[in-house]
């Protein structure tokens, strides 16, 4: 559904101005979503939350559950009102450009989606340590689906006017936050959850908690700004069209005029990217480690570290075995993948090479994206939350670096090389780290299953090109979305057989 959604954003949007300021407001809820519901605040709470699930100590585990939603209620009601007063601020001091005035106002809309999105993030791990996931598993259909809808009326009642589309689109991403947590307040009553305001800062597993979270926020606080700074990079570097309806292409540097190593899009053309390589990820990493943390945390609360390093090393493999010919395949089919999902309506078909382009650089560190996730979850299993923040904010510091080094030679390309190359040092670095403190890992039976992996997709990739040569001599050139489906359907299907 995810996927559906960017369909309709492109066919509606496009990589025009509009959609670069809602990728920009939108990634600052969706900071505060991995900071606290998928970051700091989840791997702070779920092993404390796991021990005293284990120790039968449910009046307990409830009281900290209770304590945790008010303490993040409060918490982010300051902070969307802070954000707020800021947002006034700069609109009200600056003399910022059509696209950041639009930005601002899009953010202004949608900041409010943090109070639904973490609240969301907490209720839906207190119910995956009760062993309940599929509730919590399809809420994002909710805001898919709200968003699809939003753009598709929005098309058909303002057809002239692309800037009342958007606002409808963020609009319908308000309400959707109000709807998620409303079904899972629903889930949480039906397991015998009630969610009753309690204050008791002294309360030692809430002390607890906090001091686990505190030096992560600091940390993934670093590294999630980095991220959302690759968007803003990617926006202050790219070329624009000012009020007079001109492209301005370069920029005064010391007096000297220097051009703009991106074109206009460049946000929107990383977003689509993104979106293609987190696919898979998405599907099928996120759902494993949030699936196995749980099982981390139970082997973590009894000292079992043979066990962690098992369940640990199960799920590396499970990844990779999907991930590596995930990789192949998306630098195999990646100009046809973007022109049958993308190229329609307000997407240019000058804007496919660009994107897939990117795509195949994120694609490039798929397997390290998912080895990353997985190791991550098992420092935080055993409560161990500090070291791997610092090698996060070290691994933040270097992209940020490479950031601004390949943006020139390789444009809006070079945003993606650079995360995967701090990815990959950060994930040698927290494999070592991990290995020295619970043993060994089973890093050889990892090694066979990566050849093995390895071997079928490059057998895979064969079948896929020979099935779009086949397409494209029987059917002629993919030049639009039609014709790429049917050059994608015969490769897809060789290869997934192959593999």
């Amino acid at each position: 559904m995810g996927m559906v959604r960017d369909i309709t954003l492109a066919a509606a949007f496009g990589t025009q101005m509009v959609m670069d300021a809602f990728t920009v407001a939108f990634a600052i809820p969706n900071l505060f979503r991995r900071l606290f519901s998928e970051g700091a605040l989840s791997v702070a709470f779920i092993p404390v939350y796991t021990g005293l699930v284990e120790s039968k100590d449910h009046r307990g585990a409830d009281r900290l559950a209770n304590l945790m939603l008010t303490l993040l209620l409060m918490v982010l009601a300051t902070l969307v009102l802070a954000g707020e007063g800021v947002i006034g601020l700069i609109g009200w001091f600056a003399d910022p450009t059509p696209r950041l005035t639009l930005t601002l106002q899009l953010a202004a809309i949608m900041l409010p989606f943090v109070l639904a999105i973490c609240l969301m993030g907490l209720m839906q791990a207190i119910l995956n340590v009760r062993d309940h996931f599929v509730m919590p598993a399809l809420a994002p259909i909710l805001l898919n689906v709200f968003i699809i809808v939003a753009a598709a009326t929005g098309a058909m009642l303002w057809s002239n006017d692309i800037r009342q589309q958007v606002f409808m689109v963020a609009v319908a991403v308000l309400l959707a936050g109000v709807v998620q947590v409303a079904l899972q307040v629903q889930v949480l009553r039906r397991q015998g959850f009630r969610f009753r305001p309690v204050w008791d800062v002294a309360n030692p597993e809430l002390r607890r908690v906090i001091r686990l979270m505190l030096p992560m926020l600091v940390g993934l606080g670093i590294v999630q700004l980095n991220t959302l700074l690759d968007q803003v990079i990617a926006m202050g570097l790219s070329s624009y069209v000012d009020e007079a309806g001109q492209t301005v292409r370069s920029f005064e540097l010391f007096g000297s005029r220097v051009a703009y190593p991106m074109e206009s899009g460049a946000v929107s053309v990383l977003y689509y990217s993104q979106r293609l390589y987190q696919l898979p990820f998405g599907i099928f990493t996120i759902a494993l480690g949030t699936a196995i943390f749980p099982a981390l945390s139970r082997s973590a609360h009894h000292q079992d570290h043979q066990q962690l390093a098992s369940t640990l090393n199960r799920g590396l493999r499970l990844a990779t075995f999907i991930a590596l010919p995930c990789t192949i395949g998306l630098i195999v089919v990646a100009e046809p993948l973007v022109r049958a999902l993308f190229q329609r309506g307000q997407f240019d078909p000058a804007d496919t090479p660009r994107v897939a382009w990117v795509t195949i650089s994120y694609a490039l560190g798929l397997v390290v994206f998912s080895v990353l996730h997985l190791v991550t979850r098992a420092f935080f299993a055993m409560q161990e939350t500090r070291l791997p923040v610092k090698v996060s904010v070290a691994a933040a510091g270097l992209n940020l670096l490479l950031n601004l080094t390949l943006v020139w030679p390789f444009g809006v390309a070079g945003l993606a090389l650079s995360t995967v190359i701090s990815a990959t040092l950060q994930m040698l670095v927290l494999l070592w780290m991990l290995r020295r403190r619970v043993g060994r890992l089973g890093l050889k039976s990892y090694s066979i299953t990566f050849l093995q992996s390895a071997a079928a997709s490059a057998l895979m990739a064969l079948a896929a090109v020979g099935g779009m040569y086949a397409a494209s001599r029987w059917l002629g050139p993919a030049d639009n979305w039609r014709m790429a489906l049917l050059h994608l359907l015969p490769a897809v299907i060789l290869g997934a057989g192959v593999y």
